[in-house]
């Protein structure tokens, strides 16, 4: 590449960044899991603060970015009790310290954040770039995966305004949480995967964990099947590397002090004001009928049903072409996104947007017999 055509892309760059930024400081959502992770980012900063020192500061910035009608808390949810749930936090210092606990598991995305803070970034634009870079790392990486499937560059370019129309809107962009952040980090990791950079892929694993750690059996599947694993050394070496994000893994659930169930209860059934001193359980069998009755609503409104019955139509055409290891893959992340739903029932294309690009991605690059993938 020349250096004129460097300038363009240069500057074709910058111009998308620019855009993304403006679009994210126009429509950003200021939800409530904001204060959460701006009290953590002015912990970081300021460790000498004492708790009522934090949930003073943090909830006088927090009233100051979010719109006033934010604190009417209008009951619009299911759950009982949400209205006085955050009547709570935004007057009781004690609550507030334990529901940090609540997101202190994602250091990769506070990590950013605080970086971002300590650079010298306003607060409101602290938590924009971050979601930002996000969707820039995101677009980018989508684009070079899809290069090895499409070749036309106006088809690259119809596919990837069809995934911009879908991406843009969707709220992962708009909410302060880390799920812009960890789809780029995924987009980066898969594209690390299919090229077979394994030490690389294994740390990308690690970001990805570290800013949403229930995407651990997602990763750890695609660093297992990819490269094919045509003998035991292949898998054995592709094993090798799940080590690390599991260690990663492994690691924030030792500092974790709060329980799948009681977040589950918090988040489901009935908000827990002493998460951390005083959890709720919900017993089993009452999680999984709940879970059972909400998948054919999730399912309905959600990519999920799409995404069921063409892997389920090509699995069996893979099948009776016996080509098995297409079978293993396609299933194996169909799998997954449901095992998704069984820890945390939701659907959501919030959360789960990395998990429906990469299985758009792979599908993709298994029909076209793609080499990056099946080599």
């Amino acid at each position: 590449m020349d250096v004129k055509n460097r300038t363009y892309l240069l500057l074709i760059n910058i111009i998308f960044l620019l855009l993304l930024f403006k679009l994210t400081q126009l429509n950003i959502y200021w939800n409530w899991d904001t204060e959460a992770y701006l009290g953590l980012m002015l912990q970081s900063a300021h460790p000498e603060w004492n708790i009522f020192k934090l949930h003073q500061e943090t909830m006088q910035i927090f009233t100051h970015l979010a719109p006033p009608k934010r604190f009417d808390i209008p009951p619009q949810t299911k759950i009982p009790n949400l209205k006085n749930y955050y009547s709570y936090i935004l007057t009781s210092p004690l609550i507030f310290k334990e529901e940090l606990a609540l997101f202190n598991v994602k250091p990769a995305y506070q990590g950013m954040v605080l970086l971002l803070y300590k650079l010298g970034f306003s607060i409101s634009n602290v938590f924009i770039l971050v979601n930002t870079i996000g969707a820039y790392l995101g677009t980018v990486y989508f684009m070079k995966i899809l290069k090895n499937i499409v070749k036309s560059f106006y088809l690259q370019f119809i596919l990837i305004l069809i995934v911009l129309i879908y991406f843009l809107p969707s709220q992962a962009l708009y909410n302060v949480s880390p799920d812009m952040l960890s789809c780029g980090f995924g987009m980066m990791f898969l594209y690390f995967v299919l090229n077979k950079w394994r030490w690389e892929a294994a740390w990308e694993a690690v970001l990805v964990i570290l800013c949403r750690p229930d995407y651990i059996f997602f990763v750890l599947f695609l660093l297992l099947v990819i490269p094919k694993p045509v003998s035991l050394k292949v898998l054995k070496r592709n094993a090798l590397f799940t080590l690390l994000p599991l260690f990663f893994y492994a690691l924030i659930q030792y500092f974790n002090t709060i329980s799948w169930n009681t977040l589950i209860t918090n988040q489901f059934f009935q908000p827990v004001l002493y998460i951390e001193s005083a959890p709720m359980i919900t017993p089993v069998e009452i999680y999984i009928n709940f879970m059972l009755h909400q998948l054919p609503g999730n399912i309905l409104h959600s990519p999920v049903l799409g995404i069921s019955f063409l892997s389920f139509a090509y699995c069996i055409f893979s099948f009776i072409r016996k080509r098995y290891y297409t079978c293993l893959v396609i299933s194996g992340l169909l799998a997954n996104i449901y095992l998704h739903f069984a820890f945390f029932p939701s659907f959501s294309g919030r959360m789960m947007l990395f998990m429906y690009l990469s299985w758009f991605l792979v599908l993709a690059l298994l029909y076209t017999k793609n080499k990056i993938l099946i080599h």
